[in-house]
């Protein structure tokens, strides 16, 4: 699905709002813009592409700001993981590092332990299937934060 227009009465007399999706090259979803006007098209070297929020904190082109209502922009690593996800309704980025996670408990495992790390216990800290490895911390830590965002998202679920 690319776009999405919802009316408040069946015979489409009432517009309320424009939402388009985009996707990456590898068909994986990459933006979602809500808008309470149409969204225009825009010229991508002559030739005429529908407009996304890009993720870059600006406005859209083809719609007045009092009608751009929310823009989501989301990257992922070459392992098809969520990498980051931007907000241009609160104006937040939430990176997903999996990788750099791992790496600062490594050095963090590394300075701890007077610069001594074997080859041994490094596979125990960074395996898949042993238990507290630093990529099932890494999970956990995405897990945490997406409920939390969730929380936030959820007025009525605030204390």
């Amino acid at each position: 699905m690319s776009e999405l227009k919802r009316y408040a009465s069946a015979d489409i007399s009432e517009f309320v709002v424009h939402s388009r999706y985009g996707y990456d090259d590898a068909g994986r979803l990459q933006s979602i813009t809500h808008a309470s006007a149409e969204i225009g098209m825009v010229d991508d070297n002559g030739t005429d592409t529908p407009e996304h929020w890009d993720g870059s904190g600006a406005d859209l082109s083809t719609v007045a700001a009092s009608e751009f209502l929310a823009g989501y922009f989301l990257t992922y690593d070459q392992a098809n993981r969520l990498d980051t996800f931007s907000s241009r309704f609160d104006m937040f980025t939430a990176d997903y590092a999996h990788e750099l996670y791992e790496i600062r408990k490594v050095r963090e495992f590394f300075e701890l332990n007077d610069g001594v790390l074997t080859a041994g216990r490094l596979g125990e800290a960074i395996n898949h299937g042993i238990p507290g490895n630093f990529h099932e911390q890494a999970i956990a830590f995405q897990d945490f934060v997406i409920e939390r965002m969730r929380a936030l998202a959820r007025p009525d679920l605030w204390p």
